[in-house]
């Protein structure tokens, strides 16, 4: 009786790390004409959410805010470096400076920037920032991407600094309570 109390105990551990809901949630202040277009709630805890500019969509927006949270343990510069090697396969001018480290709400996170300035088969080019941190159960992504006119990764630079300002006020919101 013991020994399956014992082997109960154990599955019930293994069961519930498979399955971990984050115990703490990314806040963050959504821009007033943005509106949520997807969400999905997996078996495993994961979740995926997603917000755009009111009438756009999952397939056609200009700008979009996504949040994932994925129950993994791992180090989040090798999660953005594997990240950064998928989209830049796909890209035609890819720019990725070194994350910035730093913590948000006393757990380890990392501030980083991902552009690529032409993609085959499309006529834009995309700038995404996120924001990793390591919670007690998972890594949360909040991310906050624009698709703009093409552009060479030597001038990503100039255009962050002109494009990207009105996005300081969302990331100085984000919160992690």
């Amino acid at each position: 009786m013991i020994r399956k109390l014992y082997l109960l105990t154990f599955l019930t551990v293994i069961l519930a790390s498979c399955n971990s809901k984050p115990a703490k949630e990314i806040s963050f202040n959504l821009p007033d004409d943005f509106a949520k277009i997807y969400h999905k709630n997996n078996d495993n805890g994961s979740f995926d959410k997603e917000y755009a500019r009111e009438g756009e969509s999952l397939q056609s927006w200009t700008e979009i805010i996504r949040y994932i949270y994925q129950p993994v343990d791992v180090n989040l510069r090798e999660q953005f470096s594997a990240l950064v090697k998928i989209m830049a396969n796909s890209c035609n001018e890819p720019f990725a400076p070194q994350p910035i480290d730093g913590t948000i709400g006393g757990y380890n996170a990392i501030n980083a920037l991902f552009a690529c300035g032409a993609k085959d088969g499309v006529n834009y080019g995309e700038i995404t920032q996120y924001i990793f941190i390591h919670g007690d159960n998972g890594v949360h992504s909040l991310q906050r991407a624009m698709r703009i006119e093409k552009f060479k990764a030597k001038d990503t630079q100039k255009i962050i600094k002109k494009e990207l300002k009105p996005w300081d006020e969302f990331f100085r919101s984000v919160e992690f309570k």
